[in-house]
């Protein structure tokens, strides 16, 4: 029933806008009412907006692409070199340790 409900509405606001923009008219000659649908002005209205579509996607593309080389990081510097030296100690095996008592 939702579905119904749902499809009833779309049609009644298609028919607002068909009837708003010039697409559907209505008309009467004595006993006949007729409803006329311009077909051709609706594909190409509908060509139209499918165009300045591709527009507006092509142009927040290019805004995109921008953004992201403005906002590149910029090449982190080398760390300093560092230098390194070595120490040898070296400790005689005989050699006592005193006595922390005395």
């Amino acid at each position: 029933m939702k579905f119904l409900g749902a499809l009833t509405l779309v049609v009644v606001l298609l028919a607002i806008v068909g009837i708003a923009v010039g697409w559907v008219t209505f008309g009467r000659e004595g006993d006949q009412a007729t409803i006329e649908i311009k077909t051709g002005e609706m594909e190409q209205a509908a060509g139209r907006a499918v165009v300045r579509g591709r527009e507006i996607v092509d142009d927040a593309a290019q805004a995109v692409d921008s953004t992201i080389e403005d906002h590149q990081p910029a090449p982190s510097p080398e760390p300093p070199a560092t230098e390194t030296t070595e120490i040898e100690i070296t400790v005689p095996a005989n050699e006592s340790k005193p006595d922390p008592e005395t």
